[in-house]
């Protein structure tokens, strides 16, 4: 759902936790733009032990926020949360 993605996006944007988030458009969003940021790679973060740290004191502020349930940032229409939904979707297709 991108509408519920955006919000998401912007609400972490708020808390330093994610890029600025500028805006969006008709099917996307405008970010702030990291230059010369590349992406971990698994054998990266085992070969330097600081990443890990970083990794988890970063998870760990992720997982200390208390999203506002209002506005669709953690719940969907059907009041729960959207990957429970697409996860039971699966199982009905398995």
């Amino acid at each position: 759902n991108r509408e519920i993605e955006t919000r998401c996006c912007a609400y972490l944007s708020q808390r330093g936790i994610a890029p600025i988030f500028y805006g969006r458009f008709l099917n996307g969003r405008i970010e702030e733009f990291y230059e010369g940021a590349v992406t971990l790679q698994h054998d990266t973060m085992l070969k330097v032990p600081s990443n890990a740290t970083q990794i988890g004191e970063w998870m760990g502020n992720l997982h200390r926020l208390d999203p506002p349930e209002e506005g669709g940032v953690t719940k969907t229409e059907k009041g729960v949360g959207e990957c429970w939904e697409k996860m039971d979707g699966w199982f009905d297709l398995a």
